[in-house]
């Protein structure tokens, strides 16, 4: 029997492709590009800070200001409704579908080109926004914007308003990344996998089981290493280079080739590696349910201590 092998080629190609996605410098943007962008034609800009409940269609008031335009997005507009029983993780996202929908109501679309800023949030509001964009297939049209609302007024640009109305809804043709994140049962059993990069981005003392509540058990997950969520942001809050990052991985115990599977507590503060990682074109892949889901389980391997 003949073997296609242009067709062989391309299949193997696809699969690598799958495997690791090719490095992105331009998932991070300037407040420099930001301004010089502000009036392209499918620029949707989103901004984000620590409030769980969505306040759009509201006037939003930020001591801080705003980027002119952009709209006010929330985690809730990306997570199913929190569940006061622990059964779903706290961060989850809702049905495909409806996440789809969620995220089309921003008017975007799949040839939009979304920037996300933080303002008086943490970064992580940030990129837990791209990554739900990542994982529905737009993540290569998004992009974070580095040093947040900070970085805009320090470099001198103009604060604005929030967009006035909310826009006419997009259409987004999903292609869903569902290997960006994985569940408690995969991890538990890969925890012995060599090709396995496992990263606990929580406080040292919340790693060590120094900490506990709110959880019902602390420690962290085995073969875990600790990393400092800090040490991926320069004095000025903004995101290290391509080439520090690599080095802190490295420096982590990551070696070529290896899973990057990093948690924290609700799968917030570890969209932060997750972004690091796919500047990088590392593999990625998010365990979103994190401490909040592990800790409650109580078939699940926990240790306590300062070492993997």
């Amino acid at each position: 029997m003949r073997v296609n092998f242009i067709g062989v080629v391309i299949f193997v190609l696809a699969l690598a492709c799958t495997a690791q996605r090719a490095a992105h410098s331009n998932l991070l943007v300037t407040p420099e590009w930001l301004a010089q962008h502000l009036n392209d034609h499918n620029l949707i800009i989103l901004e984000v800070d620590d409030a769980m409940d969505s306040t759009r269609g509201h006037a939003h008031d930020k001591t801080t200001g705003h980027i002119p335009g952009a709209q006010y997005i929330a985690m809730s507009d990306v997570s199913a409704p929190r569940d006061p029983e622990h059964k779903v993780p706290a961060l989850e996202f809702p049905a495909d579908d409806l996440l789809v929908k969620d995220l089309e109501r921003f008017g975007i679309s799949n040839d939009s080109r979304v920037v996300i800023y933080a303002n008086e949030g943490s970064f992580s509001n940030g990129t837990r926004i791209f990554f739900a964009l990542d994982y529905v297939g737009l993540g290569d049209r998004v992009s974070v914007l580095d040093g947040g609302i900070a970085k805009w007024i320090a470099t001198g640009h103009a604060n604005g308003d929030l967009a006035a109305k909310e826009p006419i809804p997009g259409h987004i043709i999903p292609h869903f990344n569902r290997d960006d994140k994985v569940d408690a049962d995969w991890l538990n059993a890969h925890l012995k996998d060599p090709k396995l990069s496992l990263y606990d981005t929580r406080s040292l003392e919340r790693y060590t089981g120094e900490q506990i509540k709110p959880y019902p058990r602390g420690g962290h997950i085995p073969g875990a290493i600790y990393l400092d969520l800090g040490k991926f942001f320069n004095d000025d809050q903004t995101f290290k280079s391509a080439d520090e990052l690599r080095v802190l991985f490295r420096t982590a115990g990551y070696k070529d080739g290896n899973t990057i599977v990093p948690y924290c507590f609700v799968g917030q503060n570890a969209t932060v590696p997750y972004l690091a990682a796919r500047i990088l074109g590392y593999k990625v892949r998010l365990y979103d349910g994190s401490w909040d889901e592990w800790s409650r389980r109580p078939e699940l391997p926990v240790v306590t201590g300062d070492k993997p």
